[in-house]
């Protein structure tokens, strides 16, 4: 087959076979919801309880791209506008994009929560490396 200006040409029938199936292009999503992380507390644990969470930071390593933000707790979908961590490519094709290796914050809206949620998500076929996830907050106990 030919693949010119968007259009797809099976017009060669190869081995006999007069019915083909394409899939063009990549269309998938790698989404991260990871569990609320754990806290130290004056009483030994904070499961269970509120927390007022002031900020998050992820680590990436080794990331082209990456998005990131707050989701609801019961529907696991985002609040707001996710934030697109993307990095400059170099300006000759022939080079391979740049690899990222740093933090990003994520500010937390003010409150206590018992479980706030994050979302860290992939739409396209680059790499996206989490290395670990920082909270800083305190716990109502």
């Amino acid at each position: 087959f030919t693949v010119v200006a968007g259009v797809v040409d099976f017009s060669s029938k190869l081995y006999g076979v007069t019915e083909w199936q394409a899939i063009i292009g990549l269309n998938y999503t790698a989404r991260a919801v990871p569990m609320c992380q754990e806290m130290p507390a004056q009483q030994g644990t904070s499961q269970g309880l509120p927390r007022r969470i002031h900020e998050i930071v992820i680590q990436f390593f080794s990331t082209i791209q990456a998005k990131f933000g707050l989701i609801s707790e019961e529907e696991d979908t985002p609040i707001n506008e996710l934030e697109e961590v993307t990095f400059p490519a170099s300006a000759n094709q022939d080079d391979p994009p740049s690899m990222f290796d740093g933090t990003r914050r994520l500010k937390m809206p003010l409150g206590y929560e018992d479980r706030p949620k994050i979302i860290i998500e992939s739409t396209r076929p680059y790499p996206c490396n989490v290395s670990h996830i920082i909270t800083k907050g305190a716990v109502y106990e």
